[in-house]
């Protein structure tokens, strides 16, 4: 399974969201993470190197990185989307 962690400000970010939005981003990126493991079992252990990624969430926006040789979902940063009322 892939695990999902937090970089050093992507958890004090995640702390300032609303609590809905923190269980939302919390269940889809759990669905990213169960998804790479089965594309990963599906073409035998081999996948393209780390990508990073978005993931837009209301009014904000999230980047993370999937590791596949780690196994591991990273939270980098989330900030609001500009002109948005949570920037």
């Amino acid at each position: 399974m892939y695990s999902v962690v937090q970089a050093p400000l992507a958890a004090e970010q995640i702390r300032a969201l609303p609590r809905a939005a923190r269980e939302k981003l919390h269940r889809i990126l759990q669905g990213i993470a169960a998804t790479a493991r089965d594309v990963l079992l599906l073409q035998s252990g081999v996948l393209a190197a780390p990508a990073k990624l978005v993931l837009y969430l209301g009014e904000h926006i999230a980047w993370y990185e999937l590791d596949h040789d780690r196994r591991r979902l990273t939270i980098e940063r989330i900030e609001a989307l500009p002109g948005s009322v949570a920037a």
